[in-house]
């Protein structure tokens, strides 16, 4: 196997690959680093079919580029739908991009299974954008701020694409297009020599998910008809032509998110163990530490000892404090650890605490050093984001987090090196091919 980590901006977008042709696409990070960096690399690599797309939850930065796929293959279709057309009459011409593969199958826990109201939810989000008075450059802007709502709308727009009434792409085959959940037995699938088994979310999780988002629909429409009121008296703050006020409030809510919650939606991430012959790659999402070891214990995927040791872990929510303890450094230990995205602001992820207690638990002392038998051979870590493709606030983050670790590698004597994404490349490969060989 081998893992295609794209350049992604803020988001996740890596592509796993068997070695027999199998490929599976997890999440499509933000549109924008779908159509640069994305799109093209895709269909060389696949050959044009994908087995599998798996969106691991609903935040904009992991669906926004898998929607803007979807909407690109819905204007190949129109387009080849209409390609026989008397000369002259067809209004649809070729689209002047390469098409998006052909997909198989599709992994997501979206709302219409776990939210009770989706009318409502699709109502507050579209008063939302009407009222603040987005245009599409604006609701492009809301994507890189990661609003939690962007991605519901997105969500909710992702699954009508991918229903029986557009692209009829099955959703959730092994559930019968229920939420995937863990089960016992536990629920292991195959693409070709690879072999997926399911960690998360159990059905707690997305219970939590159904719980806090029926509350958020009926705390918004209470909200909704108080800001409906008041903008009888008052215009000016929710009118056309006050747009940089809308601004101001959307960046006042972006900034209100703190950095010491785990969102529900981030608890309900889809998490899975790929596997083939030696090889084991865990995929992560934004899911939480104890949730992740929960999973690989409940499959039996933990030694003797709850420890576990992959070729490449894909570290979770781009390496945020908030998902990542020393406790999970110490039990699952790598020979590639891959952090994706990189962001500034009140969100500094990757946060350098984690980079210090994946270290530690490689050649740390005895209170923080794994006790894994492998814990001393040399790893890698593998950054999709660097000091110029990103947003300022980003890429001066990012400038912090190298400072930090390249002197590290360094001194290391060897044990690890550092992988950063060239300015301007998109995309890295996990491991790296050999001399004279494809990526």
């Amino acid at each position: 196997m081998k893992l295609n980590i794209f350049q992604s901006g803020s988001g996740d977008c890596l592509l796993l690959s068997s070695d027999d042709g199998h490929h599976i696409l997890v999440d499509g990070g933000f549109n924008k680093n779908y159509t640069e960096n994305v799109r093209d690399n895709l269909q060389g690599i696949t050959g044009g079919s994908l087995d599998l797309v798996c969106v691991s939850h609903i935040d904009s930065d992991h669906i926004s580029g898998i929607l803007k796929m979807l909407d690109q293959e819905v204007d190949w279709r129109v387009f080849k739908n209409h390609q026989n057309d008397p000369p002259g009459t067809s209004t649809f011409s070729q689209p002047a991009f390469t098409r998006p593969p052909t997909v198989a199958a599709f992994w997501y826990n979206g709302f219409k299974d776990i939210v009770d109201d989706t009318t409502a939810v699709e109502e507050v989000l579209l008063f939302n954008v009407r009222a603040l008075g987005f245009g599409n450059a604006d609701l492009a802007r809301a994507d890189d701020m990661k609003f939690l709502a962007t991605g519901v709308r997105q969500g909710l727009k992702m699954q009508n694409r991918i229903g029986p009434s557009q692209l009829r792409i099955p959703l959730n085959p092994p559930s019968q297009g229920k939420p995937l959940l863990v089960k016992d037995p536990a629920a292991r699938f195959h693409f070709g020599a690879m072999q997926l088994t399911l960690l998360g979310p159990f059905k707690e999780d997305l219970e939590r998910l159904r719980v806090d988002w029926n509350k958020y629909v009926k705390d918004n429409k209470d909200a909704i008809l108080k800001v409906q009121k008041e903008a009888e008296d008052d215009q000016r703050l929710l009118g056309l032509s006050d747009s940089e006020t809308a601004r101001r409030l959307l960046a006042a809510y972006a900034q209100s998110q703190t950095r010491g919650n785990v969102t529900p939606p981030n608890l309900a991430s889809i998490v899975f163990l790929a596997e083939e012959d030696n090889q084991k790659i865990l995929m992560t999402g934004d899911g939480r530490d104890d949730e992740i070891i929960k999973g690989l214990k409940f499959t039996n995927h933990l030694d003797a000892q709850d420890r576990l040791h992959v070729d490449i872990l894909k570290i979770q929510h781009h390496g945020s404090i908030n998902n990542v303890n020393r406790e999970f450094c110490k039990a699952i230990t790598a020979d590639n650890y891959v952090i994706c995205g990189g962001s500034g602001g009140s969100h500094k992820n990757p946060d350098i605490e984690v980079l210090q207690y994946i270290i530690d638990s490689r050649m740390g002392g005895v209170e923080h050093q794994s006790t894994h038998p492998r814990v001393d051979d040399n790893f890698t870590f593998w950054f999709s984001s660097n000091t110029q493709d990103g947003a300022p606030s980003a890429n001066a983050h990012m400038k912090t987090v190298f400072e930090f670790i390249e002197p590290t590698a360094a001194a290391s004597g060897g044990r690890f090196q550092v992988v950063i994404m060239g300015e301007g490349k998109d995309r890295l490969v996990v491991p790296e091919p050999a001399q004279g060989q494809p990526g």
